[in-house]
Parts: structure tokens; sequence; C-alpha cells
């Protein structure tokens, strides 16, 4: 869905960011990376604005960043 959506929509932009440190093979949560964007889970989403500021942040299991990333590749939902 993230790559198809960024694809399509020209106003969003996908930035996947490994934090494993080499040689790892395992999920690094304790890497230098992910101790710098204070990540506690993996996958983590965060959603700028234009402007860059950050509007959201979690991971696929929280509504709200499934709502807004559907927002965002969809365009606003119509109403009936």
């Amino acid at each position: 869905m993230l790559e198809r959506g960024a694809d399509t929509n020209h106003n969003v932009f996908l930035r996947e960011v490994n934090v494993n440190r080499p040689g790892v093979h395992q999920i690094d949560i304790e890497s230098p990376l992910s101790k710098q964007f204070h990540l506690v889970a993996l996958p983590s989403f965060r959603i700028y604005d234009a402007s860059g500021k950050m509007v959201i942040e979690g991971s696929p299991e929280d509504q709200k960043v499934v709502d807004l990333l559907k927002k965002l590749f969809n365009g606003p939902s119509k109403k009936q």
C-alpha cells in the first residue's frame, strides 16, 4: 500500500530506514538510529506535513496512523 500510494500521489514521499547495524540479523532496537528516534517498536511511522512538522507517529496497528495514510493516498473521503 505504501509504495503504490507514494507512486500515485506526488504530494507523498516515502522514506524507509533500516535501523539495523551491519551484521545484526534481528530487529536492532538498540541501534544508534533506534535510540536517536526513540523507537520502541518496529515498524514505526512518522508522518510530516509539507512544512516538515511531524503530525503523527505510531505503528501500523495504530488506527490513527492507518486512517491518515488512507487519507493521504486516497484523498479525502467523499460524503454520501
